[in-house]
């Protein structure tokens, strides 16, 4: 019998987005390149993501899934695209520039954005750059806690997570 240490198999765990089973190998890689556990399609697929976005918007999506928040990158609602979404909390989320970048007409694109999201169904949290640049690891924690109590009072079940 073939001896195998002990952290080969601490080192399987399933990918971030679609759970399923990764080996040693895919982990180490998936984990130096992406700093997320993902399979070959959704590390793809968060390539091509991730190119759309800001390095502050993806930064604070690595850290909530992390966390283990079932969030989505670059997310089509069928009229925006918001940087982040938690369809199962029915929140986006909105890496905002500081207020001195958004003009008259931008500002009223988002809110019209958000009261279109909103009509469906979903929260629009705006997060300025300033919170993900300088409290990355609170700013995380606290949309954390957020959805936690979210679901709490909704009560809905169907979250696929657990803090």
């Amino acid at each position: 019998m073939k001896f195998v240490p002990m952290n080969f198999y601490n080192r399987k765990t399933n990918c971030c987005h679609c759970h399923e089973l990764l080996s040693p190998k895919l982990y180490s890689f998936s984990i130096e390149h992406f700093e997320l556990p993902f399979c070959v399609p959704c590390g793809e697929e968060f390539k091509l993501s991730s190119q759309k976005t800001t390095p502050l918007a993806l930064a604070l999506f690595i850290e909530l899934k992390k966390r283990g928040v079932p969030a989505q990158l670059e997310k089509w609602n069928g009229d925006k695209t918001f940087d982040i979404s938690i369809e199962d909390a029915k929140v986006n989320i909105e890496v905002d520039a500081g207020q001195q970048s958004f003009s008259a007409d931008q500002a009223m694109r988002n809110l019209l954005g958000t009261l279109v999201a909103f009509k469906k169904g979903y929260l629009t949290l705006r997060i300025p750059n300033s919170l993900v640049k300088y409290n990355l690891q609170h700013t995380a924690d606290l949309i954390t806690e957020f959805l936690m109590e979210s679901k709490e009072v909704v009560g809905n079940d169907s979250f696929l997570w657990k803090r």
